[in-house]
C-alpha cells in the first residue's frame, strides 16, 4: 500500500537513488517515486537537472525521459507521427492506441539496451494513462530492467499521505500501477497536435494531460 512507502524529503530520494544507481546491478531494479503533482513537478524537474548534470554516471550513462515528449518525437523518428495524428483527429481510438503502445516499447526498449547506457528514469505517464495504456505499459519497465540495468519511475499520486517516497524493485506491480494517474478515469483528446492534447475526464474532475 502506498501508505507503506516511507516518507522522505526530495533531497533524501535523490541521495537513494544516486546510491542504488552507483553500484553494481544482477538483478531486477525498479524504483518508484511517489507523491502529489504540487510536489512532484518540481522533484522531477531537479531529478533532471542532476542526471543531466552526469550526477548518475558512476556506472554509465543514466537518461531521462519525460515521456510525454520523448513518445511523441519517437513516433516521429519512427514516421508515424502524421499517421497517428489522423487517427486520433478520426476517434480511431484502438488503432491509436496500437501505435502508442508499440511506439513506448520501441522507445524504451532501444533506450536501455544502448550500450553505454545503465539506466533510464522515465517520468510524464500521463499520455499513456489518457488512453488507458498504464495499467499494460508500465510493467515493460520492470521487464528491461535487467543485467545490470535499471529503471526509476515518478509516478503523481492524489494521496496526500505519500508526499515523497522511494520503493525498490517489486513495488511496480502492486503499488505503482495502483497510485499512478487516471487509473480509474478515461480522458480521450480528439487530436494529436505538437504539444496540446486537452478534455476531461468522463468522471468530469481534473483535466486531461497537457503536452508542453
Amino acid at each position: 500500500m502506498v501508505h507503506d512507502i516511507p516518507k522522505l524529503p526530495p533531497e533524501k530520494i535523490l541521495q537513494s537513488l544516486a546510491r542504488v544507481f552507483s553500484v553494481d546491478a544482477y538483478d531486477r531494479h525498479v524504483y518508484c517515486v511517489f507523491g502529489p503533482y504540487a510536489t512532484l513537478r518540481p522533484f522531477q524537474q531537479r531529478f533532471c537537472e542532476q542526471v543531466e548534470q552526469g550526477n548518475f554516471n558512476s556506472l554509465g550513462r543514466v537518461e531521462y525521459l519525460s515521456l510525454n515528449r520523448a513518445i511523441v518525437q519517437h513516433l516521429r523518428t519512427r514516421k508515424m507521427y502524421d499517421l497517428a495524428a489522423q487517427l486520433a483527429q478520426d476517434h480511431r481510438e484502438e488503432e491509436f492506441r496500437r501505435i502508442l503502445s508499440e511506439t513506448f516499447r520501441d522507445l524504451i526498449t532501444r533506450r536501455i539496451e544502448i550500450p553505454e547506457t545503465v539506466g533510464l528514469v522515465l517520468a510524464d505517464f500521463e499520455l499513456l494513462y489518457a488512453y488507458d495504456l498504464g495499467n499494460h505499459e508500465v510493467p515493460l519497465t520492470r521487464l528491461v530492467a535487467i543485467n545490470g540495468k535499471r529503471v526509476s519511475t515518478c509516478f503523481a499520486s492524489r494521496n496526500k499521505a505519500s508526499s515523497g517516497s522511494v520503493t525498490a524493485d517489486g513495488a511496480i506491480g502492486s503499488i505503482g500501477l495502483r497510485s499512478a494517474p487516471s487509473t480509474s478515469s478515461r480522458t480521450r483528446c480528439g487530436a494529436l497536435s505538437a504539444w496540446s492534447c486537452r478534455g476531461r475526464s468522463k468522471t468530469g474532475k481534473g483535466s486531461a494531460p497537457t503536452w508542453k
